[in-house]
């Protein structure tokens, strides 16, 4: 039935978003703006195509749903000199937990065993930011410790801040032929 109608006029008029609790609906809405621009059935496709790979970009979502569906409301809108069926987009999404923690053990470049701890916040303001806090100790006297906030898609644009503070001790005590 798609390929029927895929290329008859038809633009969005609502959309209802579903399932954030902290995600701001701004955030999920600028993503979701090319719908409106959409003019076929095909058109609102690809907007919300971009619009939901857009959103797992974020990494805050476990699942991201789009649904077209005629507007209940019987709502038409003008396009040009007439008047077209309205459509209903409904997004549900599933946020992913507000706190993460990861824990593992690696060999360095430098031969020495390290064990690494770090724990975060993802999202918790609503605007798709992270905090990161990680502390990595060697088996000898190397360590390192780090702090990260990163905001993907600043103000709506395509531009990320990633931000990190650390403090990198490292010890060459293996490598050096001076014995202390």
């Amino acid at each position: 039935r798609f390929d029927a109608i895929r290329n008859d006029d038809c633009v969005v008029t609502s959309i209802e978003i579903r399932g954030n609790e902290r995600t701001k609906s701004s955030l999920i809405e600028r993503e979701l703006r090319r719908v409106y621009e959409a003019r076929t059935l095909e058109g609102i496709k690809d907007a919300l195509f971009l619009a939901n790979a857009a959103l797992y970009e974020y990494g805050i979502f476990k699942d991201v749903a789009m649904v077209i569906d005629a507007d209940a409301a019987e709502r038409h809108a003008r396009l040009g000199e007439k008047d077209v069926p309205g459509a209903k987009v409904v997004v549900n999404v599933e946020e992913k937990d507000v706190f993460n923690f990861k824990a593992g053990t690696f060999m360095s470049r430098r031969g020495e065993g390290e064990l690494e701890l770090a724990t975060g916040l993802r999202n918790p303001f609503g605007y798709g930011e992270k905090f990161e806090l990680e502390y990595v100790r060697g088996a000898s006297s190397s360590s390192t410790y780090s702090a990260l906030y990163e905001q993907p898609r600043l103000a709506g644009t395509d531009v990320s801040l990633d931000a990190r503070v650390f403090q990198s001790l490292e010890c060459f005590k293996k490598l050096s032929s001076f014995n202390v």
